[in-house]
């Protein structure tokens, strides 16, 4: 991790949630002082800047913090509420998890979880629960980092079979991973011509017209990024449909060879995981179509 330029400085920062203050943690760009994006690899910096930055401003700054994304190996696995503050011990399912991934772990800031780091070149997509507090992420978040460890490991491994039990025990629905366990959907109700159409005259039609247009960095990140974030503006136009959204990306400036790659021991292709994380990301949030729009 420490020869990856994905590094951040975080502090923490109060708002309000129905009437309730809720402290959070936000990510910091090091060389500004100003707030830092995850998918923007312009606001990270190398692990020496981060720290030099967080010891000059300790007002400002209460920790450094690593960005994932998909260009490299790290997957996160956050452990909230598993440890005694006092005694230190893990409660059992958080010591469980712990020794199944056998891998870096450092205990949070809040000294009630633990934050492991592992490596992972398989089908790992992000998941999250409240009871217990258990979340596991692929890309496009930061952990704040301590260095506080935790158990015996000072280095991060491979544990994509614990990773596999994790979802197992934890995430048990199913999770489609390739194409021919994408069925046409229903909701499929306008012709491609017209999801383009549609979509270039929205109100965001400029970044969609960038990003069809192969435009890497009209998405202020890196192709991993732009090729998300197309899907994900696709997949609002049609719907939960996976087959419609792969024939559209295809048709874009974007699509290249590594889209049908296998990138993930399950056999997902690179593409297919990237419609299934844009498709989930967007929960029910799709554009409703007048009835009979194919027909028009």
């Amino acid at each position: 991790m420490r020869e990856y330029d994905q590094w951040v400085c975080w502090k923490y920062y109060s708002d309000k949630n129905n009437g309730r203050d809720r402290r959070r943690k936000v990510p910091l760009n090091p060389r500004t002082g100003r707030f830092a994006k995850v998918t923007d690899g312009n606001t990270w910096t190398s692990l020496d800047q981060a720290v030099e930055s967080a010891i000059e401003n300790p007002l400002h700054c209460h920790g450094i913090g690593f960005v994932f994304t998909e260009d490299d190996p790290f997957v996160g696995v956050d452990l909230d509420d598993c440890r005694n503050p006092v005694t230190g011990h893990l409660y059992p399912w958080g010591q469980e998890v712990v020794d199944r991934l056998g891998s870096y772990a450092e205990v949070s800031p809040s000294e009630t979880g633990l934050k492991a780091i592992v490596t992972s070149d398989a089908l790992i997509p992000s998941r999250r629960r409240s009871n217990p507090g258990l979340e596991v992420y692929r890309s496009s978040r930061f952990f704040t980092i301590t260095g506080d460890i935790a158990g015996v490991h000072s280095e991060t491994s491979d544990a994509t079979d614990a990773l596999r039990w994790i979802h197992q025990r934890y995430f048990p629905d199913p999770v489609p991973s390739t194409a021919d366990e994408f069925p046409e959907s229903k909701s499929m109700v306008a012709r491609d011509e017209q999801v383009v159409n549609k979509a270039l005259s929205a109100r965001n039609g400029s970044k969609f017209r960038g990003l069809w247009n192969g435009e890497a960095q009209a998405n202020e990140g890196n192709q991993s990024e732009a090729d998300l974030s197309l899907c994900r503006l696709l997949a609002f136009w049609c719907g939960p449909c996976h087959q419609q959204v792969d024939r559209l990306f295809r048709q874009s400036g974007l699509f290249r060879s590594k889209w049908d790659e296998k990138h993930y021991s399950s056999g997902a292709t690179y593409g297919m995981e990237t419609i299934r994380k844009a498709i989930l990301a967007q929960g029910n949030v799709f554009y409703r179509w007048p009835v009979h729009a194919r027909s028009q």
